[in-house]
């Protein structure tokens, strides 16, 4: 006997709400730093610790080690409204070696600047932007820093950017030092800057990896992922830890000359200025900045999480219209907001075969370009004396004058 035997009307809501493509939330920090005097209960050892709009928890962090001042420097920037931050607090070490050990952490422990990963399961958000502020610093030109390399390589895996410093020196060996990294992924920022420190009541420098970072952060919130941090203004630093020669109109100025070798830094005009947003491998980047890394990992990020909605459903014409529907719509409107200039999406027969089908694949092929933030601006003039011929008749118009005589 049937057990699902029925005879009669049956309704039921099967309403399917129509998945949506989005851009996920951009410009989260994830920083790793010491914090010696800090409250372990709040603040575990290698275990991610969220900031979310109040700047006062980062109090309990005590007033040594890297963290308290490059949050300070980080939430100087914001505006109107502020990041999430998540904060990796690694022990501090007296053996330098040890120090940079403890920062780079264990791959398979996820301590270190590995604990980055665990921001997504343990704070339900994903970090965009990477830096450990006092030990990712380029300070060997001829070896790599440990833990810039283990940085990129974490910022590979959860699509991050990662922000590091320069020598700290002179600006032939910040250049001397990009030449070390190649990942298209890192920005080197140099010098470091100044702010005032209300505990020992004098300026204390602190690197330029957490300003660009708290400036990068504030340009996705207000503006969206897709503005570089080039020519911005740096709020709440006193000076820079060196003076840098810039000038608008010399391109052998020593900030433009570090900017071609793909060091951003900072200069001074009424106020502090970031010049620079570069990355290392422009063929891949396009416009060879950061924001042709992070745009294309905003949309591919944002691609996979829309379109899971269709991994399980049945082989259909109705659902590849609708897969191409949804990625048209979702291009379109990053068309609109100025992150893209276009794009262009299709499913090519030479990809797709009848047996890669039979087998649940769908192959499709994505172009797309962003918008390159403008970085020259070239006028050619020309001194034209001919244009003194209308000036001349305007000349004698204007005194021209007719005498009549009164006789």
């Amino acid at each position: 006997m049937a057990t699902n035997y029925h005879h009669g009307v049956r309704a039921s809501d099967q309403t399917f709400g129509t998945p949506r493509i989005r851009v996920a939330d951009a410009g989260e920090i994830c920083i790793i730093g010491t914090a010696p005097d800090a409250d372990a209960a709040i603040w575990p050892l290698n275990q991610p610790v969220a900031i979310l709009g109040d700047i006062t928890k980062a109090d309990t962090l005590g007033d040594t080690g890297t963290l308290p001042l490059s949050l300070k420097a980080i939430w100087n920037q914001y505006e109107k409204t502020s990041g999430k931050i998540a904060v990796i607090r690694v022990e501090e070490k007296v053996d330098p070696a040890e120090q940079v050990s403890a920062v780079v952490g264990s791959a398979i422990d996820m301590t270190g600047v590995h604990a980055a990963r665990k921001v997504q399961d343990q704070l339900d958000f994903v970090p965009d932007l990477l830096i450990a502020p006092g030990f990712a610093f380029a300070d060997d030109a001829v070896t790599a820093n440990p833990v810039i390399k283990e940085m990129v390589s974490v910022a590979e895996r959860i699509r991050a950017y990662v922000f590091a410093d320069g020598p700290n020196t002179t600006t032939a060996e910040a250049i001397a030092n990009r030449d070390l990294y190649s990942s298209d992924r890192l920005s080197i920022i140099d010098p470091m800057c100044k702010i005032w420190d209300t505990v020992t009541s004098t300026n204390i420098e602190v690197p330029g990896s957490a300003v660009y970072a708290g400036i990068q952060s504030r340009l996705d919130l207000e503006k969206g992922f897709w503005w570089s941090p080039d020519n911005k203004e740096v709020r709440g630093i006193t000076g820079l830890a060196r003076p840098v020669d810039w000038r608008l109109n010399d391109s052998n100025c020593e900030a433009t000359q570090m900017n071609a070798s793909q060091v951003s830094t900072f200069f001074k005009d009424k106020g502090f200025w970031t010049w620079g947003g570069g990355s290392v491998d422009p063929l891949r980047t396009l416009g060879g900045t950061v924001v042709g890394r992070r745009v294309a990992d905003k949309v591919y990020d944002a691609l996979e999480q829309g379109l899971r909605a269709y991994i399980g459903v049945p082989m259909s014409l109705h659902a590849i219209r609708d897969i191409a529907s949804l990625v048209e719509t979702f291009l379109r409107e990053l068309v609109q907001k100025g992150a893209i200039i276009g794009a262009e999406f299709e499913m090519p027969e030479d990809l797709n075969t009848p047996r890669q089908m039979a087998d649940g694949i769908l192959f499709y092929r994505l172009k797309f370009v962003e918008a390159t933030p403008i970085r020259d601006i070239e006028i050619w003039g020309y001194r034209t004396p001919e244009l003194y011929e209308e000036f001349l008749e305007q000349a004698s118009a204007a005194s021209a004058f007719t005498l009549v005589s009164g006789n």
